[in-house]
């Protein structure tokens, strides 16, 4: 869901405004919003994973004396 917020800037202000690309980026190929998409949806699953995964592994759910 986070990942749709640097999608629309790339497609709507980036190609359009800063590289005179067209609308969504049209003039780089019909593909082109399709794989911005895909990549920041990309990006945004294996950001939330590796947040998750140094979440769970930062603090530990119970102190065990026996492990000291």
């Amino acid at each position: 869901m986070l990942s749709l917020v640097p999608s629309l800037v790339q497609l709507l202000l980036v190609f359009p405004v800063k590289d005179g690309k067209g609308f969504l980026g049209l003039g780089l190929g019909l593909l082109t919003p399709l794989f911005v998409l895909l990549f920041n949806a990309v990006w945004g699953v294996g950001t939330a994973f590796l947040l998750h995964w140094i979440n769970r592994n930062s603090y530990p759910s119970e102190f065990d004396v026996n492990q000291l």
